[in-house]
């Protein structure tokens, strides 16, 4: 929630990455620091990847800000509608105000229709594949954001958490696409050889 309505805190990627190394290199590690650091590491790409897409710069960067394909397709239909049409019907009129030859005229206005047409039967032939594609990409974006969102909440405990639990999660998510800083899966391996809760 805090993500849509455009709160969300700033992580400085680069200083969290080079704290986790200079904590893996410490000789002495502590379960509440890698708790933390765990939390933050997580937190810091599901605030990014949910801020990237549910507030992007431009809304087509995301798929699910972008335009609908039937309205892009009933934009495209009007505004080529518009341009041919009206050129057609400049021309007719060109011609009856004899301009240019009557034949010329009606050459030129059937011309522009036919186009018209042609440029139609495209974008509608298109229009269902444009959707699916849509749909599939708008699906896979929230299944990315919903598996990150998981792994989030399953270290929203106070009681201890299972570190093996904690790694499924990470790796189903990564294996749907979830691009995790590789410093997590070194900060659980590391976990991992110690213990197996926090």
């Amino acid at each position: 929630m805090r993500v849509k309505n455009k709160d969300v805190p700033y992580i400085y990627r680069e200083f969290v990455e080079d704290a986790v190394s200079e904590y893996l290199n410490l000789p002495f590690r502590s379960k509440i620091i890698d708790r933390l650091i765990l939390d933050l590491l997580i937190a810091m790409e599901l605030y990014g990847f949910g801020d990237e897409m549910l507030n992007p710069i431009f809304r087509s960067l995301s798929p699910l800000k972008k335009t609908h394909p039937l309205t892009l397709f009933l934009i495209g239909l009007i505004s080529s509608g518009l341009i041919f049409v009206g050129a057609a019907a400049l021309s007719i009129y060109s011609g009856t105000q004899d301009w240019i030859s009557e034949g010329w005229s009606t050459g030129i206005a059937v011309s522009l229709i036919g186009l018209f047409i042609v440029i139609f039967l495209l974008l509608a032939i298109s229009l269902p594949f444009e959707w699916v594609q849509d749909s599939k990409t708008r699906n896979e974006t929230l299944d990315l954001l919903e598996e990150m969102n998981l792994t989030y909440m399953a270290l929203n405990t106070s009681g201890p958490i299972s570190v093996p639990h904690i790694h499924e999660r990470v790796k189903v998510a990564s294996d749907k696409g979830v691009v995790w800083p590789a410093s997590l899966f070194v900060l659980l391996d590391d976990i991992t050889e110690r213990t197996n809760q926090l």
